[in-house]
């Protein structure tokens, strides 16, 4: 959002650019705070004549509604006022707590982590990201076992109280997208669920948590080494010649225990992820970063060093 259209809605209350829309283009721009409705679905909703979220409610209740409303999206509807807030760090720390001990309950083995934002150490985050590893699913080929986890996990979800049952909007066999909230006083927050293969864990921890410029560097780097990087594996690519370019040749993937062995592969220095997370820093020679006295700023000289630079763009790390 510009600028501009910030400063006038503090300063004025009002933003001018808005005030001149037609009713359709109002109602079009009010439907796409509607969880999972993008442009286009926005866009038919107020086509079929809707102009405010009771109209269109009621159009979902319909026998023969002229825009068909999914369930995701009708719950979303009715949850927006909690969905469209960020969660507070505070918030989200008491909800880890209450997950831990619901995963628990589901039996041993089991291996949790949420990412994203929280995992960086944010202040406010806009949904819930958790991942989950057993050793009973080692790889994406083993739906049933998949299946049968990960459901272990949503009972008990629900049977602690942090999951209703009609907020269960997907459950795969690895995946699985909700709602929940930590107590009957909270919000409704959203919840995406992964399980992914025990030895996929290290992976989808480093990518899940980011964030994008660092992982747009490691991509790079492992892909100077001749190898793909993703948040499930790495492992040596195909040429362009070879018939699966987005695949691993077999027998290549590296099997890591963390996030470290996953630097040290790359040859790369490592430090926990409060340090590691925001610190990466990549810009072409062109661009100098900006320096400010009241903040530290190193450069990595092991990583710099290790590094071969392709002619067409030089790349520094830093921390900032």
């Amino acid at each position: 959002m510009p600028w501009t259209v910030i400063r006038e809605r503090l300063l004025d209350g009002k933003v001018r650019a808005l005030s001149s829309l037609s009713s359709v283009d109002a109602a079009k721009l009010r439907f796409l705070q509607i969880f999972n409705v993008g442009p286009a679905r926005a866009q038919a909703i107020a086509d079929a004549g809707c102009r405010t979220f009771d109209d269109v409610l009621k159009m979902a209740k319909q026998a023969e509604p002229k825009v068909k409303i999914s369930k995701s999206q009708q719950v979303g509807l009715e949850l927006r006022e909690d969905l469209n807030r960020l969660i507070p760090r505070e918030e989200l720390v008491e909800l880890e707590k209450e997950i831990k001990k619901a995963v628990a309950a589901a039996g041993r083995g089991f291996q949790m982590e949420i990412l994203g934002s929280y995992r960086r150490g944010s202040a406010f985050c806009s949904d819930v990201d958790l991942v989950i590893r057993h050793k009973r699913y080692a790889t994406k080929d083993q739906t049933d076992e998949g299946k049968e986890l990960l459901r272990k996990i949503i009972d008990q979800l629900v049977e602690h109280g942090l999951v209703k049952p009609e907020h269960q909007l997907a459950c795969g066999a690895s995946k699985f997208m909700g709602f929940i909230r930590l107590n009957t006083k909270s919000r409704f927050r959203r919840i995406d669920i992964r399980l992914v293969p025990h030895a996929s864990y290290p992976y989808t921890l480093l990518g899940g948590s980011g964030d994008s410029l660092l992982m747009k560097f490691l991509r790079w780097r492992a892909k100077q080494m001749g190898w793909t990087l993703n948040v499930y594996e790495m492992g040596k690519m195909y040429s362009a010649v070879d018939a699966n370019p987005n695949g691993f040749q077999p027998g290549t993937l590296k099997e890591v225990k963390d996030e470290k062995a996953i630097f040290d592969l790359l040859r790369l220095p490592y430090a926990s992820r409060n340090v590691f997370l925001p610190c990466f820093k990549f810009c072409s020679s062109s661009s100098s970063p900006r320096h400010s006295s009241s903040r530290r700023s190193a450069t990595i000289e092991s990583g710099r060093k290790s590094i071969s630079q392709p002619a067409s763009s030089k790349l520094r790390i830093s921390t900032r």
